[in-house]
């Protein structure tokens, strides 16, 4: 498997990471189920689920911190609003 970046590489282990712990832990942190969704919809489905309050849309070229915080989740959407990457706590 070829990664791009940094960012893909990163984002693969935190993947993987939510992959083990919604096969471990009963509290979700990620939703693949929203890729390709509307970003208004996706942050709405991600409060009502996490009762996280700090929900970020990040459009295409958004400059982001690299610090992880466990009550935040970024959503990462295109130039049509649409959901690109599986959005997951951190």
């Amino acid at each position: 498997m070829l990664f791009y970046n940094r960012l893909q590489l990163i984002r693969f282990f935190l993947v993987l990471i939510c992959f083990d712990q919604m096969t471990t832990s009963t509290t979700k942190t990620c939703w693949p189920e929203l890729v390709g969704k509307i970003a208004d919809e996706a942050v709405q489905v991600i409060k009502e689920e996490s009762g996280l309050s700090k929900v970020h849309v990040c459009g295409p070229g958004s400059r982001t911190t690299r610090d992880i915080d466990d009550e935040r989740v970024r959503v990462y959407v295109d130039e049509n609003d649409r959901v690109t990457t599986e959005p997951i706590i951190g």
